[in-house]
């Protein structure tokens, strides 16, 4: 970790002079599980940032689609290897437009990709504590957000107003938010070199957010129910049943989500 935190303190010698694009990677942990809170799940993502927008994404996600599009060259070469696939833990990208006018969603379930605008009203309340992480002053923050009262922790010397997920607002960068049960938290622990391809979301449908979010109901209870007989996929009703039951069972254990309404 001491190498990582030095490479964060390199970078605020380029920064405090000269802004330009630049990506900072999060460590992202969170309890989906809401029967076993000491289930901890990970993702690493990213937050690139420009002169107009910000993009936050998995790194593993970005990695697994560049892997499912080598798999057809490994399946004729018979080298495939499922067990190198990355496993993304999360399904959402978020872009931050400058203006702030609106957040666009990217959702990502395979063969399921769809976008929506969110709007997003964040009330900050700046606090008196700070703390160092690194040699980075932090400042404290708190806002509530869709059903949770998250701390933040900002600095000053990255004066860009944006953070991970949906959070900015700010007047510096948001280095480490939280809910104040820490069932999902972000944390920075370095940069990276990583760039997300301008064409990664060419594919995705734009759709409502209430679309969406009578998407996502029918996915997580029972994906299959989402494949049109059209399509030429026969699955025996027997499998059906098993895999609905199996996802009802998945359903009620996972409802702890970062945004409770």
């Amino acid at each position: 970790m001491q190498c990582k935190k030095t490479a964060i303190t390199y970078l605020l010698l380029i920064v405090s002079s000269i802004m330009f694009s630049q990506t900072f990677t999060y460590e992202y942990t969170y309890k989906l599980d809401s029967t076993d809170l000491n289930r901890i799940s990970q993702d690493v993502l990213n937050l690139e940032i420009n002169n107009s927008y910000s993009l936050f994404y998995s790194i593993n996600r970005l990695k697994r689609n560049n892997y499912a599009k080598a798999l057809e060259t490994e399946i004729e070469n018979n080298t495939l290897n499922l067990k190198s696939a990355p496993n993304p833990g999360v399904h959402w990208s978020i872009k931050n437009d400058s203006s702030r006018e609106s957040i666009m969603v990217y959702e990502d379930y395979s063969i399921y990709k769809y976008k929506y605008s969110d709007h997003i009203n964040l009330d900050w309340k700046l606090q008196d504590s700070t703390k160092f992480y690194d040699h980075l002053k932090l400042h404290k923050a708190t806002t509530s957000f869709r059903g949770r009262d998250y701390i933040a922790w900002y600095t000053l010397e990255i004066p860009l107003s944006y953070g991970p997920y949906k959070f900015y607002g700010l007047p510096g960068l948001i280095v480490e938010i939280y809910d104040e049960n820490k069932n999902h938290h972000f944390k920075m622990v370095e940069t990276s070199k990583i760039k997300l391809d301008e064409n990664y979301f060419s594919e995705f449908k734009l759709i409502s957010k209430d679309d969406f979010k009578e998407f996502f109901d029918k996915y997580e209870l029972n994906p299959m129910s989402l494949i049109p007989e059209t399509e030429g996929i026969r699955i025996p009703e027997n499998q059906k049943k098993i895999h609905k039951e199996r996802m009802e069972a998945r359903k009620a254990r996972r409802n702890n989500f970062i945004e409770l309404r």
